[in-house]
């Protein structure tokens, strides 16, 4: 149908680039596992894993242009799949990190998650 597919990332949280525009911006590195069972989303010093789910019903993505002076919206792409992570960051531990003490400071925050976590499907 000569129409680009677009597949949709599915995340949880929030991603912070210090309040700049993402516009033009390099989010991260997607790669995927040697069997393509799940990809790997390496965000900063953070890696996320996900699995590519086929939508229910697609989206298409459309855009506004000027067609005889009237704004009318064309077909740009349709997405039909989308890449959910569901779990977590995994931070990426380096010397670098360790001699800093951030990677303490990670390992807390994802213990303090995992029992709230527990907690809350009990």
């Amino acid at each position: 149908n000569g129409l680009e597919e677009w597949v949709v990332l599915d995340m949880q949280g929030e991603i912070n680039n210090g309040g700049r525009p993402f516009d033009g911006e390099m989010l991260g590195n997607l790669g995927w596992r040697h069997d393509n069972s799940e990809a790997l989303f390496l965000v900063g010093h953070h890696l996320v894993e996900g699995k590519m789910v086929n939508l229910e019903r697609p989206y298409l993505v459309t855009a506004p242009k000027d067609h005889n002076g009237k704004k009318v919206h064309y077909v740009e792409a349709v997405v039909r799949r989308k890449l959910v992570f569901k779990l977590r960051p995994k931070p990426i531990v380096t010397k670098h990190l360790m001699k800093r003490g951030e990677y303490d400071k990670d390992k807390e925050k994802e213990q303090e998650q995992e029992k709230e976590n527990e907690h809350m499907e009990s």
